[in-house]
């Protein structure tokens, strides 16, 4: 085997990976069936437009319960990050180097389920990415908003273990992590008004 496959292999062995909550999709599978229990009225009233709504709510509840029990079925990643960056399925089919990756934004680990990070030149590494990903590229910088959010809400990681998994492979865009003694606390800013 060459140095270089030998590299990757080291690398995928040790790479943090987050996979679905397989209880977490269940149970959200249950809560959309219990709510499907609400178009029986409809569909069993004696006029024909109730119906058919009656229809269209209990088919939009059951193609929901079978996404999300197909989505707590799967057993391959969705977001990995190693020492070459980070691969969120979701929103792009290859990695996002760690090059590309301007900064991190601060994240509150009791609260938050999101890892937010800016991107150096958003729409060239966002440039596989489906449409609704790239939507308002142009507008997140004049608000500071971030460019790729890495949601782990329905996925079996918490932030602090996504922050420390960063660290390891990219300590210089570590985000920080509100109430960490690692990090010197600053003062807020505000910013003056303009009304």
């Amino acid at each position: 085997m060459d140095m270089q496959s030998e590299r990757c292999l080291s690398s995928r062995s040790t790479a943090f990976t987050v996979h679905r909550d397989r209880r977490r999709n269940i149970l959200l599978a249950l809560l959309i069936a219990a709510t499907a229990v609400v178009a029986i009225p409809f569909v069993t009233a004696h006029i024909a437009s109730v119906q058919i709504v009656g229809a269209i709510w209990f088919g939009i509840c059951a193609h929901a319960v079978w996404r999300r029990l197909e989505r707590a079925a799967e057993r391959q990643p969705i977001v990995t990050i190693d020492a070459d960056g980070i691969l969120d399925t979701r929103v792009l089919p290859r990695r996002i180097d760690w090059w590309e990756i301007e900064f991190f934004y601060p994240v509150d680990a009791a609260r938050s389920r999101v890892v937010e990070l800016r991107l150096r030149h958003p729409h060239r590494t966002l440039a596989d990415a489906p449409w609704h990903v790239r939507l308002g590229l142009d507008w997140h910088r004049e608000y500071d908003l971030p460019d790729i959010c890495v949601s782990l809400l329905l996925l079996d990681a918490t932030v602090p273990d996504t922050v420390e998994a960063i660290r390891r492979y990219a300590p210089y865009l570590a985000p920080r992590l509100h109430g960490d003694a690692r990090q010197a606390t600053s003062l807020p800013v505000r910013a003056p008004s303009k009304l």
